[in-house]
């Protein structure tokens, strides 16, 4: 959200853009309002506030490969991660995280070794005291977001997963003043994935890339539609889309 742009600005308008109630005591001397309307010191009038936001952006703090260190965790952050591996397990979840998806092929290695290729989607909210992405049994990669609040919880929708090429559109979501973040991710999980393709049609889609696999995450917020679009790699591999609105 962000203040009028044009026209009567209100101390109500203020507060809710400061996260507080319409009703909060408040002036204009405040060092909030000040900060807020961008006037350090001196004379400050309503109009100085046309068009402010106290919003910051949602932005990537940091990616990597699991197991990978986290040099700055905020209680509040967002991490998601794809694990790929040639497992006789489903699950690849890493300790702390949230299963969005685990999805197994039908490609086996070998006879005798009854090991398909697999993949596990997967988030966590960061407490603050994180130093390091978990290790799993397997490959993946991982994103940081943070966002203009800590996050509290996370919805999922739209989550779905294949064994083949995989397409489709993902709607918009509407935003509102608790809704924090929209982050699409589409990816390819299993073995031998470093070169497979995803794209996401909007947005600011960054590559994040292992041996075992592949996956285009949003790096910014991203509430309207677009479509996306994964291949399988070499070994049939499971691909995976998912829509994660985070709230706070």
């Amino acid at each position: 959200m962000a203040l009028p742009t044009s026209g009567v600005i209100t101390l109500n308008d203020v507060n809710i853009e400061l996260g507080l109630s319409g009703t909060s005591a408040i002036g204009m001397g405040d060092a909030a309002v000040r900060g807020l309307f961008g006037i350090a010191s001196g004379e400050i009038e309503m109009s100085d506030g046309h068009g402010k936001s106290d919003v910051v952006p949602a932005y990537v703090v940091a990616s990597g490969a699991t197991g990978g260190a986290i040099a700055d965790a905020q209680a509040g952050d967002v991490v998601v991660a794809l694990n790929g591996n040639l497992t006789n397990s489903l699950s690849l979840l890493m300790t702390g995280f949230t299963s969005i998806a685990a999805r197994q092929s039908s490609y086996q290695w070998s006879s005798a070794s009854n090991y398909y290729t697999t993949g596990h989607l997967q988030y966590k909210i960061l407490t603050g005291a994180e130093t390091a992405i978990p290790t799993s049994n397997g490959q993946g990669n991982w994103v940081q977001y943070r966002m203009p609040r800590p996050i509290t919880s996370v919805t999922i929708s739209g989550q779905t997963s294949s064994t083949s090429v995989m397409s489709g559109t993902y709607p918009a979501v509407t935003e509102t003043s608790t809704r924090l973040a929209c982050i699409r991710v589409v990816g390819t999980a299993g073995y031998n994935c470093a070169n497979t393709t995803q794209t996401l049609s909007t947005g600011s889609p960054q590559t994040v890339a292992s041996a075992n696999t592949r996956a285009k995450f949003l790096s910014v917020s991203e509430f309207g539609s677009g479509t996306y679009y994964s291949t399988n790699g070499t070994f049939i591999s499971p691909t995976f889309y998912s829509t994660i609105t985070c709230n706070g």
